[in-house]
């Protein structure tokens, strides 16, 4: 496997000239080659799958920008460009000679994968290269094309899920938020609020909304569950002696939101500033 062809591969989808956006690096986690257990597409041969992280940068001052939420209050480098980076996931003919010299992608969704109707697959979950069944592989429509699949991904470092795998209720557990302060949120009735497959579309958009911000912060924490819990749980003197969770139940939400991009700033600028928000 040629790591630089890769790099370069992602560069050039991603590396938008119009947008003045650019990868400045790629890091591979997870190879599995061959993956769907192995089966081999006529004309096509086998997949392979890579998971890894991709970096870059975007200048904020482009105009072509302005409609990135809140880049006005994102960090910049030296450079003077705001630094982001994402997860990836990319399924390909380990033969790309014999591959179609096209990409599906699919941007996040929620955070899941959802072109398993497009693709005419089921099961494998956000982990398509784990299915095996090969009637479900043979009757595919991507793969027997030599199409190659590029999905990016959020960071979850507290687990929530993407897409169809997303825990709605472990934002109100962590947070101790009670079904009248989610209703509240969602501007949804008291009764009309579960967790399950039948969960409002409001709630759900809320919630995932909410677990983002939850992960913004865990970030700073190095992903413990502890740490983040107990800074969204403990009264803030900067947030007038209230406590970030009850910012939320207040519906002071964006307010709360902006608060941490400014403290995640911050702490670009002085690595010990988290501690002092805490």
């Amino acid at each position: 496997m040629n790591k630089t062809l890769i790099a370069l591969a992602a560069a050039g989808i991603f590396a938008a000239p119009l947008a003045e956006a650019r990868i400045t690096r790629i890091e591979i986690t997870t190879t599995e080659s061959p993956t769907f257990g192995g089966f081999s597409w006529p004309g096509v041969g086998q997949y392979e799958k890579l998971v890894g992280k991709a970096f870059g940068e975007v200048d904020p001052k482009s105009r072509l920008n302005r409609d990135i939420v809140d880049i006005e209050f994102a960090p910049v480098n030296a450079r003077g460009k705001v630094e982001y980076s994402f997860n990836f996931y990319i399924l390909r003919p380990i033969d790309l000679r014999k591959g179609a010299d096209k990409v599906m992608y699919e941007p996040p969704n929620r955070g899941g994968k959802t072109w398993s109707a497009l693709g005419r697959v089921s099961g494998g979950g956000d982990d398509p290269g784990s299915i095996t069944d090969p009637t479900v592989l043979a009757n595919s429509f991507l793969m027997p094309r030599g199409f190659s699949l590029f999905d990016t991904v959020p960071e979850d470092l507290l687990h929530f899920g993407h897409g169809n795998s997303f825990d709605a209720k472990r934002v109100p557990s962590l947070l101790g938020l009670k079904k009248e302060d989610v209703s509240r949120l969602a501007s949804v009735s008291v009764k009309s609020v579960r967790y399950d497959n039948a969960i409002p579309e409001q709630v759900r958009d809320r919630l995932e909304e909410i677990a983002s911000t939850i992960n913004m912060v865990a970030k700073a924490f190095d992903g413990n569950p502890e740490k983040t819990t107990a800074w969204f749980r403990a009264r803030n003197p900067m947030l007038g002696d209230v406590s970030p969770r009850d910012m939320i139940r207040l519906g002071r939400y964006e307010r709360l939101r902006k608060f941490i991009i400014n403290a995640m700033m911050e702490r670009v600028h002085e690595p010990d500033s988290a501690a002092k928000t805490a």
